[in-house]
């Protein structure tokens, strides 16, 4: 948690913070969340034995650490978005060193498989329980009430989890009123609309801007306008969504620079916060 004096200028207008937390794995643990690599544990329970063998494959590579690498593979074999893969498509080898050899058929139908599992799991997991509102609320204004006086006035909070614990969290609060970039549209999803993050706003509570850098379980894009919209309800996105694409989820093992809205506004934030300076609260 950093203790910040100003924004680079270039990133944006939104006020200066007064201080700014960078939440991981550890901020919803406490809830019940699993950590990535728990995550991965609890996944070799909740697979079938050909899922797990098939899982195992790719947690036997040195630097393959928890289930986000694990997913970046699987969704960069799925979608053949790799000069490798669409090689290994194209030439149709066997697969699987070290292990029982298979088409490279039945090995993108496995990819697949264990791709939909971690996915259901991921959401099964991660799911925001609203009988613990209360308590999380109490929680996170605890906690931010460590920078809290007279002079703060805005508060950025940079999250790399894709819960909702933050934002539904302080949904309620008497004390913090929560920015994170969507706009409420009555009777509709909120839309992605980064300006407001520069609005001024004329309420007395303190400001909380949230910036969730590698997206939300409750995000997805509009099949129809290709609009970013949050949901309330927290599910994977079903396959053949009239409505909706899959969910928008950025994992960090990914070297692809995070361009496509709306992570490249939110790192442009982070980057705009980035400084030398500043009092470190730990």
């Amino acid at each position: 948690m950093n203790a910040i004096r100003g924004r680079n200028d270039v990133t944006s207008r939104v006020p200066d913070p007064n201080a700014l937390f960078f939440l991981g794995a550890g901020a919803s643990r406490a809830f019940g969340s699993p950590t990535t690599k728990e995550f991965l544990d609890h996944l070799k329970g909740n697979t079938s034995s050909e899922q797990r063998g098939f899982l195992k494959q790719f947690t036997d590579v040195p630097g393959i650490t928890d289930v986000e690498h694990v997913l970046d593979l699987l969704d960069q074999i799925v979608s053949g978005d790799n000069p490798l893969v669409k090689y290994l498509a194209f030439h149709q080898p066997k697969m699987g060193p070290s292990y029982a050899a298979v088409e490279y058929s039945k090995f993108l139908e496995n990819a697949s498989s264990l791709r939909e599992r971690i996915r259901i799991e991921l959401f099964r997991e991660y799911e925001f329980v609203d009988e613990r509102r209360q308590e999380i609320q109490k929680h996170l204004e605890t906690v931010l009430g460590y920078v809290r006086s007279e002079n703060v006035k805005v508060i950025d909070i940079f999250t790399t989890n894709y819960d909702s614990v933050t934002e539904k969290g302080l949904a309620r609060s008497q004390s913090y009123e929560l920015v994170d970039g969507f706009r409420e549209v009555a009777g509709e999803p909120a839309e992605w609309d980064p300006t407001i993050f520069d609005e001024t706003s004329s309420s007395e509570k303190i400001r909380v801007n949230l910036f969730k850098l590698h997206g939300s379980l409750s995000w997805r894009t509009a099949k129809k306008t290709g609009k970013i919209l949050r949901v309330d309800t927290e599910e994977k996105s079903i396959a053949g969504s009239k409505m909706f694409g899959e969910n928008l989820l950025l994992y960090p093992a990914s070297k692809v620079a995070p361009i496509k809205e709306p992570f490249g506004t939110l790192y442009s934030f982070l980057h705009g916060n980035c400084y030398p300076l500043g009092h470190v609260l730990r």
